[in-house]
């Protein structure tokens, strides 16, 4: 099967802006279209500045996983199909905010796990730039300082 593609920094295009702040859910997130596909393309976004700050993913499937055991083995995932060498401080920012479900999808209390792992990962802090741990998603809380338009603030991944 063929692996992404992942451009040259000089022939990648970095333009238009971040996306806003979200968390991607994947159901059926330890399987193939995960580690071949999108998780490939999300690293890209990454790679040319096109996710925020305030980007988690949720993976939820059916193998017994943990978050960490879910990061190692995208970590392992991407170096084979990323296409090219990965960049190992973009990599590290992107795989920080990866998280892991192990759940049932005909079980009712999976929606109930999942809104509960939502809920606190809209409360934990991360580490922007300036190596100052803010909320996930601080700059669109009620109590959140209004960004100046002028500058880009700590939007998406470290830029190589």
């Amino acid at each position: 099967m063929a692996h992404a593609e992942v451009l040259p920094r000089s022939q990648q295009s970095t333009s238009g802006r971040p996306g806003d702040p979200c968390i991607m859910v994947i159901f059926g997130a330890a399987g193939d279209l995960t580690r071949r596909k999108l998780i490939p393309a999300l690293y890209n976004l990454a790679k040319v500045d096109l996710l925020p700050q305030e980007f988690a993913i949720v993976g939820v499937a059916h193998n017994p996983m943990s978050d960490d055991e879910f990061r190692k083995k995208l970590t392992a995932d991407i170096a084979h199909y990323a296409g090219r060498e990965v960049d190992s401080e973009i990599w590290e920012w992107f795989q920080q905010r990866l998280y892991y479900l192990t759940a049932e999808f005909d079980d009712k209390n999976t929606y109930a796990q999942l809104k509960s792992k939502l809920e606190a990962l809209d409360r934990e802090p991360v580490i922007a730039e300036d190596d100052e741990p803010v909320p996930l998603w601080a700059e669109h809380r009620d109590d959140a300082q209004p960004e100046d338009p002028g500058t880009s603030g700590a939007r998406g991944p470290p830029t190589a």
